[in-house]
C-alpha cells in the first residue's frame, strides 16, 4: 500500500491537469521577467543614475502587475481556470462580489501565489527535464563528450556501473519534476478556496438571495393552492348541485354550468398568471435573487369577494363588507381576499353543511376578517397546508390569525394593518 501511495502522483491524471495550471502561470510571468530584465538592464546602462528611467519602469512594473490582477473579470477566469485545471470545486461568485476590493485583494493574492510558483515550475521543467532525459540518453550514445561523462559518474556503492548511474540520475531529476509539480499543484489547490472561494459577504448574500428564492417559490406555491383549490371546491358544488337538479329544474342546472364554467375560467386565468411568472424566472427576466412580481393577478381585491362566492350556492356563503375597500392598499386588498377565499374554501371542503358567514370591516388602521362555518366531522381532516399559507400571507404584512374551534363552529379570524401602506 505504502509503494502504491508513493507512485500516486506519478498516476494520478490531476497530477498533469495541475502541471499544465502551473506551466501557464510560468509563461503568465514571463513578460513580468522580461519587464524586470529590461528594467535591470536600463539601470547599468546609465549606471544606476537615471532616476526618472528608474521610477518610470518601476510604476510601470507595479501598474502592470497589479493592474491585472484586481480587474473584475479575474476572478471569474480564476474561478473557471481552478475549477478545470486544478480540480477544486468552487461555488459561483456573487455578481457584485468581483467590484469589492476585499475580494480584489483576495485575487491579487491568488494572481502572485500563481505565477510565482508556476514560474518556478516553469524553470524546474525547462531544466530538469531535457537534462534528465539527456542524462538517461548518454549511456546509448558514442560521442566523445558522452564517453567522457560517462568516465567520470562515480559508480554507485553497490556496484552499479557508471552507465547505470548516469540513468539513475536522469530518471531521478525527471521524477523528482513530477513530484514537484505534484507537490506544487496540490498546494495552489489548497490554497484556492481561500483566495477565491466565497467570502463571508458573499455567504450572507447567498443566504438571502436562496431565502427570497424560496419565499418567491412559497408565494406561488400559495397562489396556486389558493386558486386552484378554490376554483376545484367550486365546480364540485356546483357539478353536483347541477346533477341533482338538471331534470327538475334545468334552469338551475344552466346556471350551476354556467358557474362552473366561469369559475374554470378564472382558474385557467391565476394558473397562466402563475406560470408565466415562473417562465420569466427560469429564463433571468428577474435576475438573480430579485423578487418575483405580485402573483396574484391585479384584479383580484375585496372588492371582488361578493362575485367570487356567487358560485355557492346563493344560502351557502354570505358576505358582509363594513368600511370602503377601495381605500385599502393593493397588496394588502390583494392578501386580503385570498385569505378570504381560502378560508371559504377550506369550510365548504372539510365543514359540515350550513351557511358560512364571511364578515370584512375596512378602519383606518387595519382590515378585520372573520369566516364562520359549523364544525365538520373528524372524518374529514385536512393537510394544514391552507391554514399554513392563510399563516404566512399575514405575517407577511405583520397581522395576526387564529383559526380554531368555538362551540359547533370554526372560526377564522385576520387583523391586517395597513395604516402607512
Amino acid at each position: 500500500m505504502r509503494r502504491i501511495w508513493a507512485l500516486r502522483p506519478l498516476l494520478a491524471p490531476e497530477t498533469y491537469s495541475r502541471g499544465v495550471y502551473l506551466l501557464l502561470g510560468g509563461v503568465v510571468g514571463v513578460p513580468y521577467v522580461a519587464l524586470a530584465a529590461v528594467f535591470v538592464q536600463a539601470i547599468r546602462g546609465n549606471g544606476g543614475a537615471d532616476i526618472a528611467m528608474f521610477v518610470l519602469l518601476a510604476g510601470l512594473t507595479i501598474v502592470v502587475g497589479a493592474g491585472v490582477a484586481v480587474l473584475p473579470a479575474s476572478r471569474a477566469l480564476a474561478i473557471t481556470a481552478t475549477r478545470t485545471l486544478l480540480g477544486v470545486e468552487l461555488p459561483e461568485p456573487e455578481p457584485d462580489s468581483a467590484t469589492r476590493w476585499d475580494v480584489r485583494r483576495r485575487v491579487a493574492l491568488w494572481y502572485v501565489a500563481s505565477v510565482l510558483t508556476g514560474g518556478a515550475m516553469l524553470m524546474l521543467v525547462l531544466f530538469a527535464v531535457p537534462t534528465g532525459l539527456g542524462l538517461c540518453a548518454v549511456p546509448f550514445t558514442d560521442s566523445a563528450t558522452a564517453q567522457e561523462l560517462i568516465r567520470r559518474t562515480p559508480a554507485s556503492a553497490d556496484g552499479i556501473g557508471p552507465s547505470l548511474a548516469t540513468i539513475a540520475a536522469g530518471l531521478a531529476m525527471v521524477l523528482g519534476t513530477v513530484y514537484s509539480v505534484a507537490g506544487a499543484g496540490a498546494g495552489l489547490a489548497r490554497l484556492a478556496p481561500a483566495l477565491l472561494g466565497p467570502t463571508e459577504a458573499d455567504e450572507i448574500a447567498a443566504l438571502r438571495r436562496r431565502e427570497r428564492a424560496a419565499a418567491a417559490r412559497n408565494e406561488l406555491a400559495r397562489e396556486l393552492h389558493d386558486s386552484i383549490g378554490h376554483a376545484l371546491t367550486a365546480m364540485t358544488v356546483q357539478a353536483s348541485a347541477g346533477a341533482r337538479v338538471l331534470e327538475r329544474d334545468p334552469a338551475f342546472a344552466t346556471r350551476a354550468f354556467h358557474h362552473i364554467e366561469n369559475t374554470a375560467r378564472a382558474a385557467l386565468e391565476d394558473l397562466d398568471h402563475v406560470l408565466g411568472i415562473l417562465r420569466a424566472n427560469d429564463s433571468g427576466g428577474n435576475g438573480p435573487g430579485t423578487a418575483l412580481p405580485a402573483a396574484a393577478p391585479a384584479g383580484r381585491s375585496l372588492a371582488d369577494l361578493p362575485a367570487l362566492f356567487t358560485a355557492y350556492p346563493a344560502d351557502r356563503v354570505e358576505v358582509t363588507l363594513a368600511g370602503d375597500p377601495v381605500r385599502v392598499p393593493a397588496a394588502v386588498s390583494r392578501e386580503a381576499y385570498r385569505v378570504a377565499q381560502e378560508a371559504v374554501t377550506n369550510a365548504v371542503r372539510h365543514g359540515a353543511d350550513g351557511p358560512i358567514m364571511v364578515s370584512i370591516t375596512v378602519s383606518d388602521k387595519h382590515i378585520r376578517l372573520e369566516v364562520d362555518n359549523p364544525r365538520g366531522s373528524a372524518s374529514r381532516p385536512g393537510t394544514g397546508r391552507g391554514l399554513l399559507g392563510i399563516r404566512e400571507r399575514i405575517a407577511l404584512h405583520s397581522g395576526t390569525v387564529t383559526a380554531g374551534p368555538s362551540g359547533d363552529r370554526w372560526v377564522v379570524v385576520a387583523e391586517i394593518p395597513w395604516e402607512g401602506q
